[in-house]
């Protein structure tokens, strides 16, 4: 009898045991779903990086076209363009008067 007792009371402890394996399995799978769920806009996040960031990407085309950008003329654009708009000023002045 002590013998039958001692087995049930180990397969009782086997069954919670079950359980809670069960139960860790069962958030394991919903993770593993969750995971998978989130592959895909990750991968298609860094597919758009990596066009952006490729020899021929996006950025690269830009920085080449910044780069013909006559920077170096633009203060003397401004000074043309003023000069200009004060001798219109000017000669509108002197028709006016």
């Amino acid at each position: 009898m002590n013998d039958a007792a001692a087995i049930l009371k180990k397969l009782d402890k086997q069954d919670e045991r079950l359980e809670r394996i069960e139960s860790t399995i069962t958030v394991l799978a919903a993770q593993a779903v969750k995971i998978t769920n989130l592959q895909h806009p990750v991968s298609a996040l860094w597919k758009k990086q990596d066009l952006l960031t490729s020899p021929d990407g996006m950025l690269s085309n830009i920085a080449k076209h910044q780069a013909s950008c006559p920077r170096k003329q633009f203060p003397r654009i401004w000074w043309a363009l003023g000069l200009l708009y004060t001798s219109m000023l000017g000669v509108i002045l002197k028709v006016m008067s």
